[in-house]
């Protein structure tokens, strides 16, 4: 037998806007080879893709139905509810999702719940489910688009078995699917042609090769026609699978007699933009009045940068500050002019503040001072840390990517490490504080609450602990993640504390240790996750190479930063939230202006990964670390590269500033660095 998928729409009619989606997903994996005869072996893989594909079917407005592992009474059960739920609506679009055991007999396709003990062919309609069972309830259900899934798993009757039970199974079990004709107005798609084994997750892989590509597909370009698609799908299978054995090539029949897009069709107008107008006249009234960058109850700037939140691209509110921008510079000029100094400073700092990007200012400020230039210039390279002030070995393994944290007060610098443990140093002798123990396996994400008074971290084990930090003891442990916890964040205030997993994020109430929501992420992992100063946002890196933010109050996704050209392992607010700093392993760093959602630049010039990033507490500065063992402090707003840090003999895995200027660095031998 092998892996599968069909995929059956019945397109009767163009799918109104308004038409509700319901999904039932079902993953079965958990089965007993001793409990049939059939030897169905244990699967890895559809308990993920069924969850994987509930979150993305979520993501496209279905409401899902969830199931895993099910017996035949409960399969039945679900089919039956999923059944009533299309009929309360006729404008509705069905979807069934299987991932599990199946096979076909005699040219009739069955599906496998757990617990099935077929000795033979007698046994099939009282053992299995039929795939037509779903489909013809399905259809006395509603007379609208049906789609059906099957994800059965590759080799999953053994070889041996077709040879063994000849006399049983009339000779008429088989491998895969039939051809099966696909009906006016819809398609049916397979994961290999007809009658052929397909291949299932690789080794280390969460979904199958097919599931993983279509999910991918589906994420990046839901947009469009189901024909175009699938044959992305196909081309993707294809390419993945060429050094196998036998090459994976995806099947389709189709009768389409109508367009149909898994979300909206890229013909369709695109969604209307968010109504900002009453804001906007708010904003005009705050222009009107001169209350810029301060005012007694609100300020333009502030009226504006929200506009561009809910708005990105509002040439109105772009307008506006572009109107402030000029106003003050002009002021400025006419201040130095008179020969007033101080007022012209008071300007150029607004005008900093507005646009720090602003050509003006490199030239009014030479005209302050012939000199405050290059002082500004000098001073900053000579507050940058340059020399090791202590080295010290930390970990008997390495320090985690991320696993560095200064407490607020930047007395302590945490440290977690490979080896599963936390440790806390006294910063200025590198004397060990406490040894923090608990996880039970590596440690992969560390911070500090902003009062310091918390310790959060997060592992192998799917685990957070939350450790007092003045006595050393475990607070409390959540749970609830279904994979490695790789990132951790408190938010600015303390309530909220993130944490990220395998294409979920979660938000936690710190003080009550209870899980506030889950929010569905990017295709893969989340590496990383930072909040905003002001705790509206949330920052994601994915090993989707996307950067993300996300809203905190609504759980949804604001912008997708694209641009790295791979993995992004760090994400990092600068400390007034304007600008965002990631890290890949594309070996750069940029530079974001969350605003505008638009990349000011790129900083090149690592050999290798970028694995962390860290901004300097007043956001002048950036501090980069890399697997080509160094670590590079790049001036924010030119992009300069100001100095280069050597010393460790292994990659740097994480960077972090306290909040007077020290660095700390760690590497993968576990060696520990702070730099003056």
């Amino acid at each position: 037998m092998c892996r599968y998928i069909m995929l059956l729409f019945l397109l009767v009619f163009l799918i109104p806007a308004q038409a509700a989606r319901i999904a039932l997903v079902i993953g079965n994996a958990d089965y007993d080879e001793k409990s049939t005869h059939l030897g169905l072996k244990k699967l890895r893989n559809p308990v993920f893709d069924a969850r994987d594909m509930a979150a993305m079917l979520e993501s496209l407005g279905y409401q899902v139905i969830l199931k895993t592992d099910l017996r035949k009474k409960a399969m039945k059960a679900a089919i039956r509810d999923f059944s009533r739920r299309l009929k309360q609506r006729s404008d509705v679009v069905g979807v069934f999702y299987f991932s599990g055991h199946g096979f076909q007999y005699k040219n009739i396709s069955y599906l496998l719940p757990l617990g099935a003990d077929i000795q033979s062919n007698l046994d099939l309609d009282e053992e299995a489910i039929k795939a037509d069972y779903v489909l013809r309830q399905m259809e006395q259900a509603h007379q609208g688009v049906n789609v059906m899934i099957f994800d059965a798993c590759r080799d999953s009757v053994p070889e041996h078995f077709f040879v063994q039970t000849k006399g049983l199974f009339d000779n008429s079990l088989s491998v895969g699917l039939g051809s099966m004709k696909a009906p006016t107005g819809s398609l049916i798609a397979y994961a290999t042609a007809p009658n052929k084994l397909s291949w299932g997750g690789l080794p280390g892989e969460r979904n199958s090769i097919y599931t993983k590509h279509l999910l991918e597909v589906l994420r990046q370009k839901a947009d469009l026609t189901v024909t175009d698609l699938f044959i992305e799908v196909r081309n993707r299978v294809m390419q993945d699978t060429k050094d196998a054995p036998v090459q994976q090539v995806p099947w389709e029949t189709t009768s389409l007699t109508q367009q149909f897009c898994f979300g909206p069709c890229r013909q369709v107008a695109a969604p209307s933009r968010v109504d900002v107008s009453k804001l906007l006249r708010q904003c005009d009234r705050y222009f009107k009045a001169n209350y810029f960058t301060t005012g007694p109850a609100g300020t333009a700037f502030e009226c504006y940068q929200e506009v561009l939140q809910k708005d990105k691209a509002n040439a109105e509110a772009l307008a506006g500050l572009d109107k402030m921008a000029a106003k003050y510079a002009n002021w400025a000029k006419r201040a130095l002019d008179r020969g007033q100094k101080a007022k012209a400073r008071r300007y150029l700092t607004a005008l900093r503040k507005i646009n720090p990007e602003s050509p003006q200012l490199a030239v009014l400020e030479a005209r302050l001072s012939p000199s405050t230039s290059n002082v500004r210039a000098v001073t900053v390279v000579q507050s940058l840390p340059s020399k090791v002030l202590q080295s010290w070995q930390g970990h008997g393994n390495g320090v985690c990517l991320g696993c560095l944290a200064f407490s607020p007060d930047g007395k302590i610098l945490a440290s977690a490490s490979f080896d599963g443990t936390i440790k806390l140093w006294v910063v200025g002798t590198g004397k060990l504080l406490r040894r923090l123990t608990g996880h039970q396996d590596t440690v992969h994400a560390i911070a500090f609450s902003p009062d310091g008074q918390w310790l959060v971290s997060g592992g192998k084990d799917k685990r957070l602990k939350l450790w007092e930090v003045s006595s050393g003891k475990t607070l409390r442990t959540l749970t609830g993640h279904q994979d490695w916890v790789l990132s951790v964040a408190f938010s600015p205030e303390g309530r909220w504390l993130a944490s990220s997993s395998y294409q979920e994020i979660k938000l936690w109430d710190a003080n009550k240790g209870q899980l506030w929501g889950t929010m569905t992420g990017p295709s893969g992992w989340v590496l990383s996750v930072a909040f905003s100063p002001k705790g509206r946002w949330l920052a994601l890196g994915s090993d989707d190479n996307s950067v993300g933010l996300w809203e905190i109050g609504k759980g949804k996704q604001l912008l997708n930063l694209m641009g790295h050209n791979s993995l992004v392992r760090s994400v990092a607010f600068s400390a007034e939230g304007r600008w965002l700093a990631s890290g890949s392993a594309d070996h750069s760093v940029k530079l974001w202006d969350v605003n505008r959602a638009k990349l000011l630049r790129t900083l090149t010039g690592h050999q290798d990964w970028v694995r962390s990033v860290a901004f300097s507490a007043e956001g002048r500065w950036l501090a980069s670390g890399s697997r080509d063992k160094t670590i590079k402090l790049w001036k924010v707003s030119n992009g300069q590269l100001l100095r280069t840090l050597t010393g460790h003999e292994d990659d740097v895995y994480s960077v972090a500033l306290s909040a007077d200027g020290v660095l700390a660095s760690g590497d993968r031998k576990g060696v520990i660095k702070l730099w003056r």
